[in-house]
């Protein structure tokens, strides 16, 4: 079996560990040495003898200890095939200097993470930053992070079965929103697979209009999905308090909206959910798209999708007409149905309530799936304002209840 490079040099010091003892469980200042992948200590750094060694190569580490253990600074060395390590530095630096050794992270030693392309197959970094050839060692791109890589703060919101934390790393300092997600809640709702289907579309997307996924990982309880912290609100939020909104801004987040979900198509991603819940604005105003939790993945421009789901106001003709029904397939929908949404939330920003009406939810959709004309007043608009007529021709260029007159040249 092959063992990663030791990016980390030789690191020494002092921890307070906790004994082996069943019933006193005490907690004893002992001197550790990590030549990586091998932890040892013993009671002072001028005895001869090591008491224990442990191989790092594969541990976990967390700062959750259990048994109502709750010291400061503290973190555990996890091994599949011996008793934990529960360590206590005498600061957080000092804590998680020793996690990323233990971790052989570069990040430690303030080295850059590397991608695989940056060198020839088979070259690593050495400790003091310069490419190695022909090590005996595989390339390793960077370490595993994990919940005891972050300070939790204030809860920003919660879900069906979720909630999104305001959390700070500990070893850059940056802040994030970090996604947590109970798996046996995922389980009873029967979400396993649309929890995957969102983490692997964050893992593929970047582009500066959608919210980017900085890192992924799970404890034995939750899911995490630590991703950028957009502190200016959702446009829902805004659009309660406003109601209507410039021409121009209208544009200038219409077209940063279309630019991300141009994106979003040209790598296989049909958004499904566009909606003011799920645009955030940062603090100049940019918009971000968030939450797939309903998107789905298309491997060619040719495939269709058959499930029904979305929101009321903004679902199109065709995602109702033609999603499965039944079990029986009936022809599915496309990427348009992303262009449906976005006509749909434009008039709102305009006008300051959505183009169709009805009450209970359902009938909405009849007044979407009827229309067939190439006018904005084929659609059953209510005629609210003079400010909406200026738009017309603009709105209905995407408010087409047939796919293939929608385009958004017209905004």
């Amino acid at each position: 079996m092959s063992v990663a490079s030791p990016f980390v040099e030789k690191k020494t010091g002092y921890l307070v560990k906790q004994s082996k003892d069943v019933i006193r469980k005490s907690w004893n200042k002992r001197y550790f040495e990590l030549e990586w992948p091998h932890l040892r200590y013993k009671k002072d750094a001028a005895d001869a003898e090591w008491r224990d060694v442990l191989l790092c190569d594969g541990v976990t580490l967390t700062d959750e200890l259990g048994g109502g253990v709750d010291r400061p600074h503290s973190f555990c060395v996890l091994h599949k095939d011996r008793e934990p390590f529960l360590l206590q530095a005498e600061s957080q630096q000092e804590m998680m200097e020793w996690v990323n050794a233990i971790r052989n992270d570069p990040s430690s030693k303030c080295l850059c993470h590397i991608e695989r392309s940056a060198a020839a197959p088979g070259a690593v970094l050495s400790p003091n930053g310069a490419w190695a050839q022909n090590s005996p060692y595989p390339l390793r791109a960077r370490a595993e992070v994990g919940l005891i890589d972050f300070d939790q703060a204030e809860m920003l919101g919660e879900g069906a079965y979720g909630a999104v934390q305001l959390v700070c790393h500990r070893t850059t300092g940056s802040t994030y929103a970090m996604k947590i997600l109970s798996k046996e809640q995922t389980r009873e709702a029967d979400a396993v697979e649309l929890t995957k289907l969102e983490r692997d579309v964050l893992k593929r997307a970047r582009h500066p209009f959608v919210v980017q996924m900085a890192y992924a990982f799970q404890t034995p309880e939750n899911l995490y999905m630590v991703m950028d912290l957009v502190e200016g609100g959702d446009m829902y939020a805004h659009m309660q308090k406003q109601k209507r909104f410039p021409e121009k801004t209208m544009q200038v987040w219409a077209a940063e909206i279309s630019l991300a979900v141009g994106y979003l198509h040209s790598v296989g991603v049909i958004f499904r959910d566009l909606k003011p819940e799920n645009i955030l604005l940062d603090m100049e105003g940019h918009c971000r798209l968030t939450d797939f939790g309903l998107a789905c993945v298309v491997e060619s421009a040719d495939q269709r999708a058959h499930s029904f789901c979305g929101t009321p106001y903004y679902v199109s003709p065709e995602l109702i007409m033609k999603c499965k029904q039944e079990g029986r397939e009936r022809g599915g929908y496309s990427k348009d149905v992303d262009w449906w949404a976005l006509g749909v939330l434009c008039f709102e920003l305009l006008v300051g309530g959505p183009p169709f009406d009805g009450a209970p939810p359902i009938r909405l959709w009849f007044p979407a799936t009827r229309s067939s004309g190439s006018s904005s007043s084929s659609l059953h608009l209510r005629p609210r304002t003079s400010l909406f007529l200026t738009h017309a021709v603009a709105l209905s260029t995407c408010t087409q209840a047939r796919p293939v007159r929608r385009s958004t040249k017209g905004l």
